[in-house]
């Protein structure tokens, strides 16, 4: 649009549609109701995951991270070795409060199964469906209380750098 650009933001953003909501409360989008949840992995105080109550699907935001081996989008796609690993270690560093007292983190964390998603999409995993979701929300109670997993480190970054290059 021409001078679009010369305009204040205050006019860009369409702020008939801006809303702050808290965790729990829910609000219509066309045809579906969205609840906000606070995920069971989160790194800033204001994330907020997404649950769709028609389809049951969640949007997790940064739980259940793990690496894929490009363009891969179900869970059953990835090598086991590979997402064992690296939910551990992404998972593990996310959020502070799997270092706290277990019974409180899990207690969260089953506030959030309890929705019972039917789908779970992430910011930085995998698609998990069926046991894969009950799995996942295993493996993140099982981090309460535990040490966080520290990543690899420069060393093994640069050597697989110079595997990469080479090849």
């Amino acid at each position: 649009m021409p001078g679009a650009h010369n305009r204040p933001l205050e006019r860009e953003l369409p702020l008939g549609r801006l809303m702050w909501r808290d965790p729990t409360e829910a609000f219509e989008a066309g045809d579906r109701r969205l609840r906000l949840v606070l995920p069971p992995i989160f790194e800033g105080p204001t994330t907020r995951g997404l649950y769709d109550e028609r389809t049951g699907v969640l949007w997790s935001v940064d739980s259940f991270a793990a690496l894929t081996t490009g363009a891969v989008h179900q869970v059953e796609e990835l090598p086991k070795d590979l997402y064992d690993e690296s939910f551990q270690m992404f998972n593990s560093r996310s959020h502070p409060g799997t270092s706290g007292p277990p019974v409180a983190y899990n207690r969260h964390v089953d506030t959030v199964g309890a929705l019972k998603p039917l789908v779970v999409a992430s910011a930085h995993g995998p698609i998990l469906r069926g046991g894969a979701i009950h799995d996942a929300f295993d493996r993140v109670r099982a981090l309460a209380g535990q040490p966080r997993v520290q990543p690899p480190g420069q060393p093994l970054l640069d050597e697989l750098l110079a595997t990469a290059i080479a090849a």
